[in-house]
């Protein structure tokens, strides 16, 4: 073990390159200082066996070689190689500064890597975020994926409640560890005021929880779920605290980057949308629900009062003045001794019908309503197809806008013709008994004069 002013270093050295791919073959260095001439083979024989055990791993290689040629130099850098050293040149600070700049290329492609795969994850969740309106599914999707990318052995979302009491709202855990999901938590912690950081927005990393100077109530909250290094992010929706994203490792303690951190942060911002857009469309799922209710409420109660009506032998009319038709239920159609199939009804056919001398009046006192926005109620004769006469009471109210305008008549209407009938026969009857009457007083005066 030896280390410098940069890095820590722990070597192992192997005489022959057998034995090193096999140790390669189950751990992954982070550096091999290679001889071109290996006493068992071919450097560049060893980089391809290497590179073909693990493909996609930044091990840096640097080869050292007895006397240095641009052809052997070329063919190494077109292995992999990070360096060429030629040994006799080769002195403490050469190497010290060859591993330095092997480990910071590394270290530079390796956040480079970290970077593009960090926005291929927050690229896939606000595409999921886009494409599906189920929050639930969404907040699970991205506990998996964030502690699949951070390795970390679990990560949670947590919302609060008014009294910063709160639950675990989405969890992605390793086996063995304790599942906190559903969990309702109350932190004395957060409902003493330490929760006013969260409120501002800032973070917290902590790589040891034992050493960082959290409070007793915290550190027992941490323990019941076996943590030893978090991160958390606080998730803001419209500026206020609506819960946590958190990384946590159980099995030891952790050094977090800022890589790290950051993306957290940035995901954090990804749910606090996933959040609004999933209440707007509860919201929206709420009230089109309602709506619905009220709909089928309206429709039944509709429908009672139509089979209510029809019982009664009583009609209904709807008149809308913008297009000028007339919706009208089968006892109105009867009662102006149409088909039944004839359901195309304007207002110039139903004025067609009515009878001529009421017509004079019957319009004048239906504008009259509408103007007054009162109620028309009038009682009219009306002539059928077949010539015969007969009579109808009607009743109407408008709708109108907040202008006054109509925006349609809603009424009813009754056959009345037998009772119109009845009340002329009795008339008739009572004119007659009067007319006998008088003749008969007649009679008596000119009898009383003999």
């Amino acid at each position: 073990m030896k280390q410098d002013s940069l890095y820590t270093y722990h070597f192992l050295e192997f005489e022959t390159g057998t034995p090193a791919l096999k140790w390669c073959q189950q751990e992954i260095p982070d550096i091999i200082l290679l001889d071109f001439a290996l006493p068992d083979g071919d450097g560049l024989k060893f980089i391809q066996q290497f590179r073909e055990c693990h493909s996609n791993t930044q091990t840096a290689v640097i080869m050292l070689t007895g006397q240095g040629d641009e052809i052997t130099a070329v063919r190494a850098m077109k292995s992999g190689v990070q360096d060429y050293l030629v040994k006799k040149k080769l002195t403490s600070e050469v190497l010290q500064g060859a591993i330095h700049h092997a480990l910071e290329r590394m270290d530079l492609t390796r956040q480079l890597e970290q970077s593009q795969e960090q926005q291929q994850l927050i690229a896939a969740i606000a595409l999921r975020i886009r494409q599906s309106l189920k929050l639930e599914e969404i907040l699970h999707t991205t506990a998996t994926e964030v502690r699949q990318f951070l390795k970390v052995d679990r990560v949670v979302i947590y919302q609060f409640q008014p009294d910063m009491s709160g639950t675990i709202m989405a969890e992605s855990v390793l086996p063995g560890w304790t599942v906190a999901l559903g969990k309702e938590i109350l932190d004395t912690c957060f409902q003493q005021g330490a929760e006013s950081d969260y409120h501002q927005g800032k973070k917290r990393a902590i790589d040891d929880i034992y050493q960082a100077g959290l409070t007793n109530c915290h550190l027992q909250l941490l323990e019941q779920f076996e943590v030893k290094a978090n991160l958390v992010v606080p998730i803001l929706v419209k500026e206020q605290l609506w819960g946590l994203l958190i990384a946590h490792q159980c099995s030891a303690s952790r050094h977090w980057q800022s890589v790290e951190l950051d993306l957290l942060d940035r995901l954090a911002v990804q749910i606090a949308i996933a959040i609004q857009q999933g209440s707007a469309y509860q919201q929206l799922q709420a009230e089109l629900a309602e709506r619905q209710r009220t709909e089928a409420a309206l429709k039944a109660s509709e429908e009672k009062l139509k089979l209510t009506l029809s019982f009664a032998g009583i009609g209904y009319w709807e008149w809308n003045p913008i297009t000028d038709q007339i919706l009208a239920s089968e006892n109105a159609i009867r009662c102006f001794g149409s088909d039944l199939s004839d359901v195309n009804w304007t207002y110039e056919k139903w004025r067609g019908q009515v009878y001529p001398e009421d017509r004079e009046w019957v319009e004048p006192q239906l504008r009259q309503a509408i103007a007054t926005q009162t109620d028309y109620a009038v009682e009219y004769r009306i002539v059928w197809q077949d010539g015969s006469i007969h009579w109808v009471s009607v009743k109407g109210r408008g709708v109108y806008e907040a202008t006054g305008k109509l925006l349609r008549m809603l009424g009813v209407l009754i056959d009345i013709t037998e009772r119109k009938f009845s009340e002329e026969e009795r008339r008739r009857a009572q004119m007659l008994r009067i007319e006998l009457r008088l003749l008969e007083q007649i009679l008596e005066v000119g009898l009383a004069g003999y």
